[in-house]
């Protein structure tokens, strides 16, 4: 029986100190619920790439005389937090593909197996937020906060691929 891979529409971030983990409230497209636990160890490789793809899609544009690097307004999306339903899958994630294309960064959430258990897209342009939210994480769980030191450029935004363990 195959399973469909979740295409989350909307994520809410949160830590929860009982886990030690980040959490990742998922809902999908299709309306179903899921919970993605993140480690430190994780989170601390996954946040670099990141902060690099920030920088680069803040290069980006400026060479295009862009002013707005705000872009997406997800204040919506705050204010509408995922609140994953009774008995919801929780997923304790083993790698994130990370890919940017066009302006979009797509995240591909695997389990230990492998398996992809989540996919979520969201516009270049909203990635300074994103990174901020985890950066609140971060700072609540008490982690170190030098993974989120800007990094150098590693040129054009294109369509890179790289898996994070």
């Amino acid at each position: 029986m195959t399973q469909s891979v979740p295409l989350l529409a909307n994520i809410t971030l949160g830590y929860s100190l009982e886990e030690d983990r980040l959490r990742l409230d998922g809902l999908g497209a299709s309306g179903e619920t899921i919970t993605l636990w993140l480690t430190a160890r994780l989170m601390n490789r996954l946040v670099p790439e990141l902060i690099k793809r920030q920088t680069d899609m803040q290069l980006l544009i400026k060479k295009l005389a862009s002013t707005d690097t705000e872009g997406t307004d997800l204040s919506a999306a705050e204010s509408n937090a995922v609140q994953c339903a009774p008995g919801s899958p929780e997923i304790l994630v083993a790698s994130v593909d990370v890919s940017t294309r066009d302006d979009q960064l797509l995240l591909v959430f695997k389990d230990s197996e492998k398996a992809q258990r989540g996919i979520f897209v969201m516009p270049l342009s909203a990635l300074q937020r994103w990174n901020r939210g985890l950066q609140k994480c971060f700072e609540q769980a008490g982690w170190s906060q030098s993974v989120f030191q800007p990094r150098s450029p590693s040129g054009p935004v294109g369509q890179s691929a790289i898996t994070i363990h």
